[in-house]
């Protein structure tokens, strides 16, 4: 199985409850590639889940309309239906060790529809048919979209999330805003960015963590925002890139090294005595959102960073970061700067 799927499975079966029946009665779903669960029947050696298209609590007219039907040897199993937009009816066939079938009661589910998963409005072109990952997903930051090795919608980021964590005291995720570095974790969950958060979601899309943006803003001069790049490490803490707003004389890089000011007040006023940057720093949270280690850039840069990038017609440089890795094996970090 290509390891690529294996996440995706993950993703999408984690967690469950054994007896109970998935999707839930009623649901809408943001997704087409589905966890089905139910309780298992005594003495049964074989399931099936037939999937019809609509909503019927008629036999005749589901068996009419089946379009969708699988087996499996265990209460769980993954299926996918073909479409967004559309309501779905299923249930289970269970087959004993004397051949006997038993069917379950009708149960329904809808799957909602956003322009994200419109491929007529945003579509991925796949140009060369995949072959060693014909089972990978691509996530597309600008569609919020997770697609297929044929470039069909299997899932989207709902407009707005369903739930968001207590200490995040920020904003929901925002269907205007943009969504960045959209990618799983080693726990089968989702994070990503949408300014001013970043956040840690399930596959249903539902808000496990989030960043406390406003207290950091408030209290410290860490951050202006976080941008590019947002991830989940190994040890359960989270690494974001995160902006500073900073003042310099003119006249520092003609001196012997850069002092660098944090001060809002001079930012955004009008002295021309200064020049005006902006910083990266990388922040470390714990599972709690609490801040356990910070790099602050512009206690490193120096004049040896700077006079290049103005030595190369760039009068005014930038230099936040624009993306890290961190080697968690070797505990070593590479970081990346516009402009040096």
């Amino acid at each position: 199985m290509c390891k690529y799927l294996a996440i995706f499975l993950l993703l999408i079966t984690t967690p469950r409850l054994g007896a109970q029946i998935l999707p839930k009665e009623g649901s809408k779903l943001n997704y087409r590639i589905i966890g089905f669960s139910f309780p298992p029947k005594q003495n049964a050696c074989k399931y099936k889940i037939e999937i019809a298209d609509g909503n019927f609590n008629e036999e005749e007219l589901f068996k009419k309309n089946i379009i969708v039907s699988f087996a499996c040897d265990k209460n769980k199993v993954i299926g996918e239906v073909p479409t967004f937009g559309k309501q779905y009816t299923w249930r289970i066939v269970y087959t004993d060790l004397n051949s006997s079938v038993t069917k379950s009661y009708l149960h329904h589910f809808s799957t909602v529809s956003l322009p994200d998963e419109d491929t007529s409005l945003l579509r991925l072109r796949i140009i060369k048919t995949a072959e060693k990952y014909k089972d990978a997903y691509v996530f597309v930051d600008a569609s919020r979209t997770l697609y297929d090795m044929n470039g069909m919608p299997v899932w989207f980021l709902p407009n707005y999330l369903s739930k968001y964590h207590p200490f995040a005291k920020t904003t929901p995720v925002d269907s205007n805003q943009p969504v960045m570095d959209l990618k799983t974790t080693p726990w089968g969950t989702i994070t990503f960015m949408n300014n001013p958060g970043i956040y840690e979601i399930n596959y249903n899309g539902d808000i496990l963590w989030a960043a406390p943006y406003n207290d950091l803003r408030e209290n410290n001069k860490y951050i202006n925002d976080f941008h590019h790049e947002f991830t989940r490490l190994y040890n359960g803490h989270y690494m974001v890139l995160s902006s500073q707003k900073v003042v310099y004389h003119k006249t520092s890089a003609n001196d012997r090294g850069i002092h660098f000011i944090f001060s809002p007040e001079i930012y955004n006023s009008r002295d021309t005595n200064y020049e005006r940057s902006i910083l990266g720093n990388l922040i470390e949270f714990d599972e709690k959102g609490k801040v356990v280690w910070i790099w602050e850039s512009s206690t490193y840069i120096t004049e040896s960073d700077l006079l290049p990038a103005m030595e190369a017609g760039i009068v005014k440089p930038h230099l936040h970061d624009n993306s890290f890795y961190f080697d968690e094996k070797k505990k070593e970090i590479y970081i990346s700067f516009r402009d040096i």
